[in-house]
This record gives C-alpha cells, structure tokens and sequence, in this order.
C-alpha cells in the first residue's frame, strides 16, 4: 500500500515539473498576460494548492511538536525580512532570486554565529539585523546616486 502511494506522490510531483510552467499565467501583473481567459482559474488553483500545503505543513507540525504556540515564528520574520532584503530584492518591491535570498541568508547567519562565538548577549541579535538593512539600504543608495552622477556626466 505504501509502495502505490510513494509512487502517486513521484508521479503527481512529475506532473508538476514536467507540464509546461504556468508562470506566464500566474504572474501576468507586470506585463501583457499571455492568455488572459486563464487568469482567474489559475490564480484560484495556486490559492487553493498552497492552501492545501499549508494544512498539511500544519498538520505535521502539529503531529511532531505536540502542541501549537501562537508566538511560534514571530522571532523568524525580521531574519527572513533581513535576508531577502541584503539577497539584492528592492525594500521598495520588486524582482529577487533565490540565490540572492539564499546568500542574504548566509551572511545573517554568519552575523548571528559571530554574535554568539564573541560571547555578546543573543538579544543583540536582532539589534545587528536591523542594523545590517539599515547598512545595506544605506550602501545601495549610495550606488543609485553615483551611478545617476555618473549618468549625467558628459
């Protein structure tokens, strides 16, 4: 029995690679949709695809800790905040890699590791989080403006 389901799992995940990607459709808001008739069908079937893997995230957690703690994650939104947003993603909105994330990440992590190897009290952890974004917002304007010096140059 569980032999059908590993494999209903691998051939659902299949599908899911395989087909051609629905990005054209699901992301139509910065340019011209692509087939515009589709919109509003594959908009609803994302909704109610990460809703279902959301329950089923939660179940687990569920089934694993035992019990739910409302104040869970809320430590996590500034570290994952802060490494989009030194990952190269625009704090005004805008288009970000995940590699980009991935390295944001990394060097908060490093951050907070230093932090916890000179023996610096961990409740200054989020302290130097938000003083690396204020940092690299910082650097990155100060790229904008010279580049737009330099642009204006003869």
């Amino acid at each position: 029995m569980a032999r059908y389901g590993r494999h209903g799992c691998m051939k659902l995940a299949n599908m899911g690679l395989v087909r051609p990607r629905p990005n054209n459709v699901t992301s139509p808001s910065g340019g011209r949709p692509v087939r515009r008739h589709r919109i509003a069908l594959v908009r609803l079937q994302t909704l109610v695809l990460m809703g279902a893997i959301c329950c089923l995230l939660g179940a687990m957690y569920v089934g694993f800790r035992g019990a739910i703690d409302p104040n869970e994650g809320a430590d996590f939104a500034l570290i994952v905040i802060a490494a989009v947003i030194i990952g190269g993603t625009p704090l005004s909105g805008g288009w970000g890699t995940v590699i980009g994330a991935v390295i944001g990440m990394l060097i908060i992590q490093v951050i907070s590791s230093g932090i916890f190897f000179f023996g610096i009290d961990a409740t200054w952890s989020t302290f130097v989080t938000g003083a690396a974004i204020v940092l690299d917002q910082a650097v990155k304007v100060q790229r904008t403006r010279r580049a737009a010096r330099l642009a204006k140059r003869p």
